[in-house]
């Protein structure tokens, strides 16, 4: 769209760096639903899927931004 995402001031770097990091989350967010502790307790799974739900979101947001720099 006009004017760009909200990732749109910041370097190509700083970009790059992100999706780098929300990969990192990401594994670690899909490890912790494997973990049977984990997914016995209610309250961590629904942070789990909100946590999932708002770096899959960025992450989205993030790569729409890297592939209109080409």
């Amino acid at each position: 769209g006009a004017g760009g995402g909200p990732f749109a001031r910041w370097s190509t770097a700083r970009i790059e760096e992100r999706i780098i990091a929300n990969e990192e989350r990401l594994a670690v967010i899909h490890a912790a639903f494997a973990d049977p502790e984990v997914v016995r307790d209610g309250g961590r799974m629904r942070r789990l899927w909100n946590d999932l739900a708002a770096v899959e979101e960025e992450q989205a947001a993030l790569e729409d931004e890297y592939a209109r720099r080409g």
